[in-house]
């Protein structure tokens, strides 16, 4: 992948931007962008940083800050990793014949309102409030920005999401228990909610990285609801996949007017015996196994046959990549099911619509675990045979068009 650096100079109460309006096939033609370059071979961030600066400016920097990484991928463009910069001291005099376009130091108040990248608009207030962790992927369609994912650092909670389409209302996507992150893949899982962007902008949000030991399924909803109001989300539809259905159901119970609507995949409001049972052996093969071998457990107690028959390794696979912090992680999560939990009681007082749907072929959580939901809330149940495994929610082909259904009544 294309490495290259991108910095923001200072002078006063203004950032040097340059407009590039110069080069053939350039990328960002006709676009406002900090000043910066390619990687050379053998260089570090920061001599790229510095030799880029002085061939389009001029400039020499003597103090410099390094803010994170943004990468950029582009279905025209490719991908690189962008290292960001920001400077507040330089020597020498700034060039009037730039090659690469048109130099002009520009007071901060009017940066934001420039032509430029829509995915600038996501990182460059956080370098400007002086963010030295930021950490974020922009996914672009030509020049429209699809999904961007980021990492929201709030109230010490540190927690990273994935935002797709810029559609009116609010939808929050809560995933089950899960040995790898969710939102690194919003770009895959465009597809699967594309239906959902004309109306809703959809949140996708991981578990908080820096995890207690202990984690509860109120501290995951709690951590959850207070990133959302950071970001500035009033209510929402939430979507919740099995342990992501249960905090769901837990935000609701502690902040019911900021839920529209929910609708529950393959999820439970209490513990039962068999799926207790199951999450304890899952526990146990992840503390004294490999990816591989917790993965093919996972695959083995979600899917249906049919699936596994065809699609069983890709699914394996898809984990092989964890890290030891991800199998704690995971560890720490899946804990979480095994304690005495039942908020049936809580729920039965929610005067919010809701949808359950469940398989009977479901191995992990058993159908009566979204019976109970139902009778409890007078939520509408769908049920799907028992050709179907617990990941009913990736398996069957009118699950999502049953949900958007649901939200959009």
């Amino acid at each position: 992948m294309k490495k290259t650096t991108l910095c923001y100079i200072k002078k006063d109460d203004s950032y040097l931007m340059l407009f590039r309006n110069k080069k053939e096939q350039d990328e960002n033609e006709g676009k406002w962008v900090g000043v910066g370059g390619k990687f050379e071979d053998g260089e570090t961030a920061d001599e790229c940083l510095i030799r880029e600066v002085l061939e389009e400016t001029g400039l020499t920097l003597t103090s410099y800050t390094f803010h994170g990484i943004v990468g950029f991928h582009s279905d025209e463009w490719g991908e690189e990793d962008m290292y960001l910069y920001s400077a507040d001291a330089f020597e020498g005099t700034l060039t009037s014949n730039c090659s690469e376009g048109e130099l002009k130091f520009v007071p901060a108040s009017e940066v934001m309102s420039l032509p430029m990248w829509e995915g600038d608009k996501y990182f460059l207030p956080l370098m400007l409030e002086g963010c030295t962790s930021i950490s974020m992927d922009l996914f672009y369609k030509g020049d429209e920005l699809i999904v961007v994912r980021n990492r929201a650092v709030v109230s010490g909670i540190e927690m990273d999401y994935a935002k797709l389409g810029h559609g009116e209302k609010t939808m929050v996507v809560l995933s089950g228990l899960s040995l790898v992150p969710v939102a690194p893949n919003g770009f895959g899982l465009y597809p699967v909610f594309s239906p959902f962007l004309s109306e809703y902008t959809v949140y996708l949000f991981d578990r908080r990285l820096n995890m207690p030991e202990h984690y509860s399924i109120e501290m995951m909803a709690e951590d959850t609801y207070k990133v959302l109001q950071s970001l500035g989300i009033k209510s929402a539809y939430l979507y919740g996949a099995s342990q992501g259905g249960t905090i769901a159901l837990s935000l609701a119970i502690s902040h019911p007017s900021f839920v529209n609507k929910i609708a529950l995949a393959s999820s439970f409001a209490k513990a039962h015996d068999s799926f207790m049972k199951v999450i304890s052996n899952w526990i146990e093969i992840a503390k004294v196994n490999t990816p591989r071998e917790i993965m093919e457990y996972y695959a083995d107690m979600l899917y249906s046959e049919a699936v596994l028959s065809a699609y069983r390794e890709t699914i394996v696979a898809s984990g092989e990549a964890a890290t030891p912090d991800d199998i704690r992680r995971f560890v720490i999560c899946a804990s979480a099911l095994c304690e005495d939990y039942n908020i049936l009681d809580d729920i039965a007082k929610l005067q919010i619509p809701i949808y359950v749907s469940c398989s009977e072929g479901d191995k992990v959580v058993p159908k009566e675990a979204s019976l109970e939901i139902a009778e409890k809330t007078g939520a509408t149940l769908y049920m799907y045979d028992s050709s179907f495994g617990h990941a009913v929610y990736d398996e069957s082909p009118d699950f999502y068009p049953r949900v958007l259904e649901f939200f959009n009544a």
